[in-house]
């Protein structure tokens, strides 16, 4: 199931990415060179970008799920995945300092990635 979602991350992550018209990944291949990776294209910059936000959604989920009964009690699943999603994007983005994406596809990411993993919780819980 762990890999299923990171598939699915991965894949809406790299929409958001691919329909950025402006994005900007010179900074992350400048950095990446730095470090001594040679001749990175966009292509690679994107699936480190995209695998890294990925994961990053999932430990973090998984980090602050003991907190989402107590966030329920005065908030409701959806925004919690939203903030959990926000976070987890915009920290990798600054990280590897990506500019130029889209922010309205970066919203439709954060609706689809949100109401994906409370679609996963509800199969969670039915096989468990």
């Amino acid at each position: 199931m762990v890999f299923l979602k990171l598939f699915i991350f991965f894949i809406l992550n790299y929409l958001v990415i691919l329909f950025s018209l402006d994005i900007d990944f010179d900074q992350f291949k400048h950095d990446l060179n730095f470090l001594g990776f040679r001749e990175v294209t966009n292509t690679i910059s994107i699936f480190i970008v995209a695998f890294t936000v990925s994961i990053s959604s999932l430990l973090i989920t998984r980090i602050f799920k003991p907190f989402m009964d107590l966030y329920i009690l005065h908030y409701f699943k959806f925004s919690f995945y939203v903030a959990i999603n926000f976070l987890s994007i915009s920290s990798i983005y600054i990280l590897f300092r990506i500019y130029g994406y889209s922010r309205f596809f970066l919203l439709l990411y954060l609706i689809f990635i949100s109401f994906t993993q409370i679609f996963f919780e509800k199969i969670e819980k039915h096989f468990s």
